[in-house]
């Protein structure tokens, strides 16, 4: 089939609104490049749609490091310029919107690229859960930290990572595993250079940043 929208269209110029939408000019002013127009900004419309897709775990880290001045930037701007509890609802509506149709277990890149940390208090509940005893449950997954303070999963991605993305623990999982990527958790404006480190990791924390970049106006480049 032919591409209906090869059509000749006399000087028009597409650029992009403050909308996201696509918007022309037909500089000859008739009637049928304006409609013509009408309907390639349409279909650009939906093409930006398709493409405002969320960024794949796989890809998630190199965008991050190609952003890493940028990033850096960024959050001494919001150091400078965001409000605290303003900033932290931002940080709540985003988290709820994108995480409300997101499957963590296509992903689990905090799983496998950390090691897990296992509070001590913890490891009579999850031993139970896997029936089996204590030291058994030290013995078989856990090690101290480089400290010697904190329990951690021996290796990497974590040894309690099944094949299907869940997590062996279950409900019993570490907090800081429940929590993670904390965009959900208070007092965001006094963490975000740990932030830094999780969006490299977490594709739904990387577009939580770009969203507030977009939000708060903030120039991707310096001006000179």
């Amino acid at each position: 089939m032919a591409n209906r929208f090869k059509a000749p269209i006399l000087n028009v110029n597409y650029f992009l609104c403050g909308q996201g939408c696509a918007r022309n000019e037909a500089a000859d002013g008739n009637a049928g490049g304006r409609r013509e127009g009408a309907e390639v900004c349409n279909t650009f419309r939906f093409y930006l749609k398709e493409k405002n897709t969320m960024i794949t775990p796989d890809k998630v880290q190199q965008a991050a490091e190609l952003k890493e001045e940028e990033n850096y930037r960024f959050r001494t701007f919001l150091k400078g310029h965001a409000d605290e509890k303003k900033l932290d609802k931002q940080f709540l509506e985003l988290h709820n919107e994108l995480f409300s149709d997101y499957d963590c277990s296509k992903c689990r890149n905090c799983c496998k690229l950390y090691k897990g940390s296992i509070p001590a208090e913890d490891i009579e509940n999850d031993a139970r859960h896997l029936g089996i005893s204590e030291e058994q449950f030290i013995d078989s997954f856990l090690e101290k930290d480089e400290y010697g303070l904190e329990y951690q999963t021996k290796h990497k991605p974590c040894d309690f990572l099944n094949g299907d993305g869940e997590c062996k623990l279950g409900e019993c999982r570490p907090e800081n595993c429940k929590n993670y990527p904390y965009t959900n958790q208070p007092e965001r404006l006094h963490s975000l250079l740990g932030f830094l480190d999780i969006i490299s990791i977490c594709p739904v924390a990387y577009e939580i940043f770009e969203r507030l970049k977009k939000e708060y106006g903030f120039r991707a480049k310096k001006d000179y």
